[in-house]
């Protein structure tokens, strides 16, 4: 039983030999963590790629996204034409670049294309207002030419005689929103039990709750560093996040160890300016940050949302 076939059946719960097993490829850097866990040496790979030997020990079926283009359909759905890749800026801090969907990010001290995970920032996005939307309504244009092949009928053939399921990659709005103008909060809402004195520093030293969209996060104390001010000694923050997805109502307690955070943000800073280098994160996120925060302590008085 060929891959297509054990896929269809699997997905007719029908009886293939067993079910189509395939997963996304995974960083670099995670097969070679894997290797120092007891994974066989096998061949390199490039980044979000794995070797055959790789599918052949785990059981795994081939990924039909690391087969050749015929195993794909060949349609842009995407940004088109893509935005050129631009190197912006490059120095010991690390790399400003614009990628192909028109996204400016820093990737600190890391080269483009360098596997494994980056500390990136997002620095801006292709539409920042109204007046941008004209200019990539273009870019996704369903009528552009070059999103489909010139011969695409005789690509259409070719598939009939395929032994693996075929790829179509379709972008999810969410994704292409976020990619446009960024996932900025929007508007904020928060709800506290607010006693005579109002909502202060003091109040939310109790403890508080960050409600999202996939789960939620319980501080017991949220401004640890009163008890620094108040007593001269560390505090050990904890939190609490919810997982609500698929039900699960999964909780995982986190730990974070004692810091005189004061003194890092000081110190930090003070090495910025003696050696010049750049600040991380920029002071944007630090104001960005702090329109939220504010924010949250106006919902919170008011009992109403606020638009941000």
């Amino acid at each position: 039983m060929n891959p297509r076939e054990r896929f269809i059946k699997t997905l007719k719960f029908a009886h293939p030999d067993r079910i189509y097993y395939s997963f996304g490829p995974p960083r670099k850097s995670t097969p070679e963590a894997w290797k120092l866990q007891g994974l066989p040496d096998m061949p390199e790979t490039d980044d979000y790629d794995c070797p055959d030997e790789f599918y052949e020990f785990v059981g795994m079926d081939p990924n039909p996204w690391q087969l050749s283009q015929e195993q794909s359909f060949p349609v842009d759905l995407g940004i088109y034409p893509p935005f050129g890749i631009e190197i912006i800026k490059e120095d010991e801090s690390g790399l400003t670049w614009r990628d192909e969907k028109g996204i400016v990010m820093h990737d600190a001290g890391r080269k483009l294309g360098t596997p494994g995970f980056r500390t990136r920032s997002y620095l801006s996005h292709p539409v920042t207002g109204f007046g941008d939307w004209p200019e990539m309504q273009k870019r996704f244009d369903p009528h552009s030419p070059g999103r489909f092949p010139d011969n695409r009928d005789q690509v259409v053939r070719s598939f009939k005689a395929r032994e693996t399921p075929l790829v179509v990659i379709v972008y999810g709005l969410f994704s292409l929103g976020r990619d446009w103008v960024g996932s900025e909060p929007v508007s904020v809402f928060a709800t506290q039990e607010i006693g005579q004195g109002g909502v202060d520093e003091k109040h939310f030293e109790q403890g508080c709750t960050v409600f999202g969209e996939r789960g939620n996060i319980y501080i017991p104390q949220a401004f640890s560093q009163v008890e620094i001010l108040r007593f001269g000694r560390m505090a050990e923050a904890t939190l609490f996040i919810t997982d609500h997805r698929i039900g699960s109502q999964r909780t995982e307690e986190v730990r974070i160890e004692a810091v005189h955070q004061w003194r890092l943000e000081q110190e930090f800073f003070a090495d910025r300016v003696l050696t010049g280098r750049t600040i991380e994160p920029p002071g944007e996120n630090g104001v960005a940050n702090m329109k939220v925060l504010d924010a949250v302590v106006q919902s919170a008085r008011t009992g109403t949302p606020v638009e941000l």
